[in-house]
């Protein structure tokens, strides 16, 4: 498999008419399902597709890793809770790419069938759904909200994937936590209409400085910066 594999990327390089190894970039699946592919194929889809669309500017192509592997990458895409910058070596190249906030959805026939909460402590009365990674966040409101999950008396969900969330949400199984994009992708989620802590995810984009000096990985690091900058991240949803 692995043989096949590398073969199979040998030809991906032929077809794209270089003989380079292409950008290795870490990012978690979330990161890579709603943002970056979309972007890397062409689609007018999501914050980073309609951003590419807009701006008429073509990622270049990248092997996308996950992040618990353990292959060096030219470049990572960090999540962080708190406004510090991710732990990287002194000379390293790090920016901010984007403040994504996070806000509670449900689903359309939940909003009709349960008694709406009238204060974010409230939602502890209904059943959540959280993405499992969230509880690496302590920053903000984070706080509350996995003290909230924690909670013995609470009926939680917890799911490794951020699809899973909101494929959770749509099937009336909770209230849960997502980005506030995350209705560009997927029909039938609803904010919930309550004061909510300020909830953010900070990504950030880091490369070596050893990596940063080939021109085609600057390249890449410069684009992918421009088109989080020039992205709708609707924080007005909630």
């Amino acid at each position: 498999m692995v043989d096949a594999a590398v073969e199979f990327e040998s030809l991906l390089r032929v077809v794209g008419g270089s003989g380079r190894p292409l950008i290795t970039a870490r990012m978690t699946e979330g990161v890579a399902t709603y943002l970056i592919t979309p972007a890397l194929t062409g689609q007018r889809l999501g914050p980073i597709g309609l951003s590419a669309d807009r701006r008429r500017i073509k990622i270049p192509q990248m092997r996308l890793l996950a992040m618990n592997t353990a292959e060096s990458a030219d470049i990572t895409l960090t999540w962080k809770s708190s406004d510090e910058a991710p732990e990287c070596a002194p000379t390293d190249k790090v920016s901010k790419l984007a403040d994504i906030r996070f806000i509670p959805f449900h689903g359309a026939d939940y909003g009709r069938e349960h008694r709406p909460p009238r204060k974010f402590a409230q939602l502890a009365d209904h059943s959540l759904v959280t993405l499992n990674a969230y509880r690496m966040l302590f920053d903000d409101g984070w706080e509350e909200w996995n003290t909230m999950i924690s909670d013995e008396s609470a009926e939680v969900i917890g799911v490794e994937w951020s699809s899973a969330v909101a494929f959770h949400i749509r099937g009336n199984a909770g209230i849960g936590l997502l980005p506030t994009y995350s209705p560009m992708f997927t029909d039938g989620l609803f904010p919930v209409d309550v004061a909510v802590p300020q909830m953010f995810g900070r990504l950030w984009i880091s490369c070596s400085d050893e990596a940063y000096k080939d021109p085609d990985i600057r390249e890449c690091f410069s684009i992918l910066r421009e088109l989080f900058h020039h992205a709708d991240w609707m924080t007005g949803v909630a």
